[in-house]
Order: structure tokens, then sequence, then C-alpha cells
């Protein structure tokens, strides 16, 4: 009879280890069992601008918007730090976030714009810019003067 104790009271563990188990992973994702999505940042620009290909000295202005987080605030930086442009954000800050980037006087293959989100870093959006030279073409190639009069 003590036997037939001991399994039961082993198989009641058991079965308590595995409820306790159950109930922590149900509570680690805020108690329903539903993973929130996941933080995410998209840099844009507004919709008549080619924001991968822009000329030298042209202005564009971006804008950050955070989803799925109560917090928005981001920090801006440009790749690569020297010979790329000038990021200004605007300030004082708004919601979504903005920032102003004018390209460098001479082309540039590729320049990248990253936001930052402030509360958790590890959280970036990216956009690749090309700064591309401005060129015009003649045509005709060669025009002949008073010939054929």
């Amino acid at each position: 009879m003590i036997q037939r104790e001991l399994i039961m009271i082993k198989n009641l563990m058991f079965a308590v280890a595995l409820l306790s188990l159950a109930l922590a992973v149900g509570c680690a994702k805020g108690g329903n069992g539903i993973v929130p999505p996941p933080v995410t940042i998209d840099i844009t620009t507004p919709t008549n601008v080619n924001a991968l290909a822009i000329y030298p000295t042209q202005s564009l202005t971006l804008t950050a918007t955070v989803s799925n987080s109560t917090s928005t605030a981001v920090t801006w930086s440009l790749s690569p730090s020297t010979g790329a442009g000038v990021l200004t954000p605007v300030t004082p800050p708004t919601t979504p976030a903005t920032a102003t980037y004018v390209a460098p006087a001479t082309p540039v293959s590729q320049v990248t714009v990253t936001a930052t989100l402030v509360s958790d870093t590890s959280i970036t959006g990216t956009l690749g810019i090309n700064v591309v030279d401005i060129t015009t073409d003649v045509a005709p190639a060669s025009l002949s003067v008073g010939n054929g009069l």
C-alpha cells in the first residue's frame, strides 16, 4: 500500500510541476499567452520625393515612425560619418520624429540614415540614400555653322 501511495504522490508532484510550468510560460507573455508584435521603426520621406536617389546639396525631410511602442523618441545618425552630408533633427522633438537631411556637394554612392529608439538602442530603422551627380547631354554631339545655307 505504501508503494502505491508513493507512486500517486510522484504523479501528483509531476502534474503540479507541469501546471506550474504552463502558468509561468503564460504569465511571461503578458498572462494571456499572446506574444506582442515586435517594435519597429520605419523611416519615410514625402511621397513626391525619390528617397533612393537625390542630387548634391538637395535636402530631404525624413520621418521615423515607431510602431508597437509607447516610447517614440529616437536618435538620428548618418553613415559614413564624414562626407555623407548633414542630418539635423527637428527641434523641439516631434511625434513622429522628424529630421532634415542635406546631401553633400559631391556624389556619394551609399548613405545610410539610422533612427535608434532611445528607450531600447537595439531597435533601429534605416534608409539608404544615393547622392547622384547631375549630368547633361547635348545633342547633336557636333554642329556645323554656316555650311549649306
